[in-house]
């Protein structure tokens, strides 16, 4: 006998009711995982409270708590120089010998570039490059509270570093590299004299009273 209409396939039916129970499973245990996520680590409601916030209409709210995070985004990513340059003391990175270090040459190659240090600069966009010779003798300690970057070379002698961050005096000889981030503070001293070169993200302040005009191929008056 033909039976007309539609045939029930209890193969389907199983298969569409597992489907359905795995998705609400994994629906389950990420909410439970977001539960037990302590207060102080998570900001904002759950997936859970998301869902059942616009499945009842509130979807003005769910918008509002979207904007929060993004601005709370907005904030860690592109203002926090500003709040390093108020608040908190960064560290200084050092690297001791670094210009003794060999620099080994490519092949069939007679000159190479040999990068070790870089950063996204967070200084006003676009910012200076200056760079200059940093000279102290034996004295009172000179303080530094920086706004910009610093990458300092000594180059002989001896240079004192007090990181305030750290409490280390970094005691810095020729070859010695030394980077001073946005928001660092120092103290530079030395028991007899040093000398370094450095390249700094502000404008000139105090030009080389021996160097101006100097610059070959500059034009000249």
């Amino acid at each position: 006998m033909t039976h007309h209409g539609k045939s029930s396939d209890p193969t389907q039916t199983t298969t569409q009711s597992g489907s359905e129970g795995t998705k609400n499973q994994r629906i389950a245990q990420a909410n439970e995982r977001e539960r037990n996520v302590s207060p102080f680590l998570r900001f904002g409601p759950s997936r859970e409270e998301i869902h059942h916030e616009w499945r009842n209409g509130s979807r003005i709210k769910v918008i509002i708590w979207f904007t929060m995070v993004s601005l709370l985004g907005w904030f860690l990513g592109q203002g926090i120089s500003k709040v390093m340059v108020s608040g908190s003391i960064v560290p200084i990175t050092v690297i001791k010998g670094a210009g003794h270090e060999f620099i080994p040459l490519p092949e069939s190659l007679n000159a190479t570039t040999a990068d070790f240090h870089s950063i996204r600069t967070e200084t006003e966009s676009p910012a200076h490059i200056t760079s200059g010779f940093y000279k102290i003798e034996a004295g009172p300690a000179r303080d530094a509270h920086y706004t910009f970057e610093e990458t300092k070379y000594v180059l002989s002698g001896q240079i004192d570093v007090l990181d305030e961050a750290t409490g280390i005096t970094h005691h810095l000889v020729a070859g010695d590299f030394a980077f001073f981030h946005v928001g660092a503070k120092v103290q530079f001293s030395t028991m007899s004299s040093g000398f370094a070169f450095y390249a700094v993200t502000r404008a000139m302040r105090t030009p080389h009273p021996n160097l101006q005009g100097r610059e070959e191929g500059a034009s000249r008056q």
